[in-house]
């Protein structure tokens, strides 16, 4: 985990240059503030759903309607990590769910999104690891699932190197 911690470490200024390229060029100050951990989060105790980008919402529409159908008294918060993910999550979205930005990979923005949130459970669609928001998952007993996702042969197969960057 320390190599995972000096990786995010030294790509933390590049990251946050491009968070706020990204946000001027979408004149979206909601999207730097929320990757940089400072989101408004209002629904606790409810399904928490991660979606990176327009595709990965799209498919996860049905599942959110579904489980506001279900559970209706529950809170259904989605996540994205791209301007254009929020604008196609805010456009389809059910008005008993709510669309915020996951920050972006660090330690203490990860823990503030987990302890705020209080989710009920997450739902990650495709293969996202994000080793920090999955740790304080795990330390606020939020159970995770990735629903959808799938590792490769050439994934199994990584160098060591790149395998002990986050071990398990």
């Amino acid at each position: 985990m320390w190599r995972y911690r000096l990786l995010i470490s030294l790509l933390s200024i590049p990251a946050v240059l491009y968070t706020a390229w990204q946000a001027w060029q979408t004149r979206d100050v909601r999207f730097l503030r929320e990757r940089l951990g400072f989101s408004h989060l209002q629904q606790r105790n409810g399904f928490w759903i991660h979606a990176a980008s327009v595709g990965e919402v799209n498919a996860v529409m049905p599942l959110i309607r579904e489980l506001i159908k279900r559970y209706p008294n529950s809170p259904v918060t989605l996540t994205t990590t791209t301007p254009t993910g929020g604008v196609v999550a805010q456009q389809q979205l059910p008005l008993q769910a709510r669309h915020h930005y996951l920050p972006i990979d660090f330690n203490w923005a990860s823990k503030r999104f987990v302890e705020n949130l209080q989710p009920r459970c997450a739902l990650i669609m495709e293969t996202e690891l994000w080793p920090n928001l999955y740790r304080h998952c795990a330390a606020n007993d939020t159970p995770l699932l990735i629903i959808n996702g799938r590792i490769s042969e050439k994934t199994l197969h990584a160098p060591a190197w790149l395998r002990n960057l986050c071990p398990a």
